[in-house]
């Protein structure tokens, strides 16, 4: 039988008061413009990405997405938009355990030398440092999971009385995987998806000064028992501010795992203390961008878009040889990304591009040149 627990899931994220927001909040010049887009395809969602995100994002970050919709004159530049909030702040967030995302670059004017500006501070890649890590993270959180308060195996003789004990591991709010690279490619490509984050949730930099050398700090690290922990990382679960010190309301979205969902505690609401007041607890601005994308994730159907995407990666290997594999969206989520920026004007591979009214031309990259090859090839042999 379920435990009867009130954590706040999909359902109860009224879309009627999620209009009235958008109503009232977005400037009525921005909602005339995403209004008078026209869907490049049937599937094109970008009007609706963009409103999307704007509901959930903080008031800082949407003022920013309003300026940036209006610079947009061009139905090309909002659709590049959006993809490159898809690219640049979805698709990396979601898949970093991992996979590394490629990403289009923003039509914002001046975007280029904000991302060679941070790029340039960039110096090394971060180290893990997990055990040092997870000693100080467990002194700061009492042994103990911040969620479901189950106790530390390795300490379990020390655990008070009745007290159950789990496997508990340190969970990165911010992945780890973003202040981490192998050569200037992947650090261009972190440089991207920072620059994109301050733009949209600009209190990370102006109020936190959190940067991408801060990504080990106890500010965004917390105990968790494992399968919490795995349910974090893919946004199936998230901690939302409830503008009380440390309070947090839990956030409960499609795909939650049954035992991390009984785990949950029956209020639906965290608090989070520090045992040890050496250490930072887990900052509320960088939980509220982790819940944010969450739901940003759930409302535009991105978050099972790309776990669906991530398990064609999985099964690359036995790629369909009818073609019904979307190359270009794997590529998207997958570690063979072309990682480079263009500017706006320039159609990225694998997209439709207007030439001129009525013309479109399809741009190929070689990577899908070489696919539709040997699926040629393959096909003879057979």
């Amino acid at each position: 039988m379920a435990s009867p627990f009130a954590a706040t899931t999909p359902s109860a994220l009224s879309d009627s008061v999620s209009d009235i927001t958008l109503f009232i909040e977005m400037p009525a010049d921005s909602r005339a413009r995403l209004d008078s887009y026209r869907p490049r395809v049937s599937n094109d969602d970008t009007a609706d990405l963009l409103r999307q995100t704007f509901k959930y994002l903080p008031p800082d970050g949407r003022a920013n997405l309003v300026e940036d919709i209006l610079q947009c004159t061009l139905d090309s530049q909002l659709h590049q938009l959006g993809q490159n909030i898809v690219t640049g702040l979805l698709n990396p967030l979601k898949v970093a355990g991992g996979k590394t995302a490629t990403i289009t670059p923003s039509p914002r004017l001046g975007v280029e030398d904000s991302i060679e500006n941070l790029e340039a501070m960039i110096d090394d890649p971060m180290k893990r440092a997990q055990k040092e890590l997870r000693k100080k993270c467990l002194r700061r959180d009492g042994q103990m999971c911040v969620v479901s308060s189950l106790y530390n195996t390795e300490e379990e003789e020390m655990a008070p009385a009745g007290k159950m004990a789990a496997d508990l591991e340190a969970a990165h709010v911010i992945p780890f995987d973003l202040a981490n690279f192998k050569d200037d490619a992947e650090r261009h490509f972190i440089a991207s998806v920072w620059t994109t984050m301050y733009r949209y949730f600009p209190s990370v930099r102006s109020r936190l000064n959190f940067h991408y050398e801060d990504i080990n700090n106890t500010a965004n690290v917390m105990m968790l028992e494992r399968g919490i922990h795995h349910n974090f990382g893919k946004f199936r679960l998230a901690l939302e501010p409830t503008g009380h010190p440390n309070q947090y309301k839990i956030l409960t979205f499609p795909h939650l795992a049954y035992p991390a969902r009984m785990l949950l505690p029956p209020s639906g609401l965290v608090t989070l203390v520090a045992h040890d007041g050496r250490d930072e607890l887990p900052s509320p601005i960088l939980l509220g961008l982790h819940a944010a994308i969450a739901k940003i994730l759930h409302a535009t159907g991105r978050g099972e878009t790309i776990e669906r995407l991530l398990q064609d990666y999985d099964d690359i290997a036995v790629l369909a040889r009818n073609g019904s594999t979307n190359l270009n969206d794997l590529l998207s989520v997958s570690k063979l990304p072309a990682i480079v920026q263009r500017p706006f004007n320039v159609p990225q591979p694998g997209t439709l591009s207007k030439t001129d009214e009525g013309q479109k031309v399809r741009q190929q990259s070689p990577a899908q040149v070489e696919w539709q090859k040997r699926n040629r090839l393959a096909g003879k042999e057979n």
